[in-house]
């Protein structure tokens, strides 16, 4: 029987989720390997009905677990799972998701290449690869060939109408509501800009954890068209990587590439990142 989860299964759900993501070939990336964030997370999923954790649950066992987050002002929804003992209770979760949104919204889901029931299952109710992506993690002291811009800066509001227009031209389909920067209704994120002889070029997005503080995330870095492959990324990179290592209580500093981006992965990899983990990112698009 697929089910919200309530309160009195919370702890059950984080249990299950947890012991079911332990699996490195069917892992989500969408779901932290913390129990007490998972536990934040799921308490935080129930209480709004913008978001979605549904289980499968009979005779007192859980046999499923789907954790679905509606991002704001956006029409996406991030899936963490399925997460099953068989796949038919992985394709029921997936269909009640689907009936529950009426189909208005795009389901994405973002896991480990190996899961090929997964990838069979999600392509079954119409979804599909939208690419492979590398998650690479860049460990304290292991930084190397770091560079030094001194014209880097701090994102501040006069830059407020640039880096609207510059951010929807560069990822018209990302994920980042870029209005809750500009209107300081964000502050998990850190903007930092490069410019060339005062115009502005490019710009780097640094995610915080408040309830993680070890790690941090390099979400989007992009150059305008023009000024690519001369410096600028690489000095982006640098700065954001001494100023996240400032604090002495940050481990690590992770972010996500596509595969086919090759001149990206070796810039990466030259500053000292490896690759942790190749996921696929695959979607479920919306009715239109």
């Amino acid at each position: 029987m697929i089910k919200k989860v309530t309160q009195p299964l919370i702890n059950k759900a984080v249990r299950f989720a947890t012991k079911m993501n332990q699996n490195e070939e069917t892992k989500s990336s969408f779901l932290s390997s913390k129990k007490s964030l998972v536990k934040k997370d799921f308490l935080d999923l129930a209480k709004h009905n913008d978001h979605m954790l549904l289980c499968d649950y009979h005779h007192y066992k859980m046999g499923g677990l789907l954790a679905c987050y509606k991002h704001p002002h956006q029409d996406y929804i991030d899936c963490a799972g399925p997460f099953y003992k068989d796949a038919s209770i992985g394709k029921a979760l997936i269909e009640e998701v689907l009936h529950m949104t009426s189909m208005k919204q795009h389901l994405i889901f973002f896991f480990d290449h190996r899961h090929q029931g997964l990838i069979t299952l999600i392509e079954s109710l119409g979804g599909y690869i939208q690419g492979n992506e590398s998650q690479l993690i860049l460990e304290r002291h292991h930084d190397k060939n770091l560079t030094v811009d001194p014209s880097i800066q701090a994102y501040d509001d006069s830059l407020a109408e640039w880096i609207k227009v510059t951010h929807a031209k560069l990822f018209p389909e990302g994920y980042i509501p870029i209005d809750d920067i500009v209107f300081h209704r964000d502050s998990t994120r850190k903007v930092t800009i490069i410019y060339d002889k005062k115009i502005p070029v490019g710009y780097l997005i640094l995610k915080s954890y408040p309830d993680f503080l070890q790690r941090m995330t390099i979400e989007m870095i992009g150059v305008i068209e023009g000024y690519r492959h001369q410096g600028y990324g690489r000095a982006l990179l640098s700065h954001a990587i001494r100023e996240c290592f400032l604090d002495p209580r940050v481990t690590s500093i992770d972010l996500i590439v596509e595969n086919v981006n090759t001149h990206a992965l070796n810039l990466y990899t030259h500053l000292g990142f490896h690759v942790s983990r190749k996921n696929v990112n695959m979607v479920i698009p919306k009715k239109i």
